[in-house]
């Protein structure tokens, strides 16, 4: 596995006003993206652009953005997943901070322009997050859950890496620190999760306690069966940020994190396969297996025809 070049640390000051792109990938959300988009138009933080990648959409999306016409700039892709969308829109965009923002989620007024203002005062912040809530389906539902995710806030690389510590839709990331490679197209979970690991060594996160993003849980994204699949995909993605730091973090220091990722990816691994969710298990197994973890080959055929047999 290649390791991509390291990100360019920030040298050169910044304007006093820089430009944020808001970057807003969607698939099918036709229902809730005016909703997202009226959000992040409501801001009263400028210069702000907001690009969205339609990446394949089948439902009335096209006619939601329509509307949006000379506001929102659209990219038009195939149908490769969200972290695809994503990087098509890295690609395009102009900001100095950039803000990803889910095409269901919600920003509260006033949410950018207070980032802003700490990423311009911290320059050794990658990141600056904030308290989150979630809501059923509809805007006017009340919160389901309070934001419980641990707060991380200063040099939290090892806490991040422990237990998942941000509400995407919550964050400004500074764009000199993200990966030339972006978002990792092959893990269709997770994948801000390993970007946000690979930001955070050797810089800072900032915590903002207000709520100012409201995430929109929808029929079938809170099941219990995908969030064992995501520990699954959260494992790889710590594995995947070490690999990316190798040769920054020590080997002292870096030996028992990759220990730890590994036994808390081979537990996840076991748990599909007995709970017969073969086709994530044999993914599991394949990655620890490229690690280096020995499997027994009767759960590793097991696994295989169970996943055959699902087809």
């Amino acid at each position: 596995m290649t390791t991509p070049p390291a990100p360019s640390t920030v040298h050169c000051p910044l304007p006093t006003n820089p430009m944020v792109s808001v970057v807003v990938p969607t698939y099918n959300c036709a229902p809730y993206l005016a909703e997202a988009l009226d959000s992040a138009l409501a801001q009263d933080y400028s210069p702000l652009e907001i690009i969205v990648a339609d990446d394949g959409s089948t439902d009335d999306t096209a006619a939601v953005l329509a509307r949006y016409a000379g506001r929102v700039t659209v990219l038009q892709t195939a149908h490769r997943g969200v972290s695809a969308a994503r990087n098509a829109i890295l690609a395009v965009a102009c900001g100095v901070f950039i803000a990803p923002l889910d095409a269901d989620d919600l920003w509260l007024p006033g949410k950018l322009c207070r980032q802003v203002q700490v990423m311009l005062e911290r320059p050794n912040v990658a990141l600056c997050h904030t308290g989150a809530d979630s809501f059923g389906a509809e805007t006017g539902d009340s919160p389901i859950t309070a934001d419980r995710r641990q707060k991380i806030d200063g040099d939290c690389f090892e806490a991040q890496f422990r237990q998942t510590g941000v509400e995407f839709s919550s964050v400004l990331l500074r764009r000199a620190l993200i990966p030339a490679h972006g978002f990792y197209e092959d893990l269709p979970v997770a994948e801000d999760y390993a970007l946000i690991l690979q930001m955070l060594w050797g810089h800072e996160a900032v915590y903002l306690p207000e709520l100012t993003t409201r995430r929109r849980w929808r029929h079938g994204q809170a099941t219990a069966d995908r969030g064992k699949r995501l520990q699954v995909y959260n494992g790889l993605a710590r594995l995947r940020a070490l690999d990316y730091l190798a040769g920054r973090i020590d080997p002292p220091r870096a030996q028992p994190l990759r220990s730890w990722a590994l036994e808390e990816m081979k537990t996840c691994a076991y748990s599909r396969y007995w709970q017969r969710d073969y086709p994530i298990a044999r993914r599991a197994f394949a990655w620890l297996r490229s690690y280096g973890v020995p499997i027994p080959w009767r759960h590793r055929l097991r696994a295989t025809l169970g996943a055959w047999r699902c087809r």
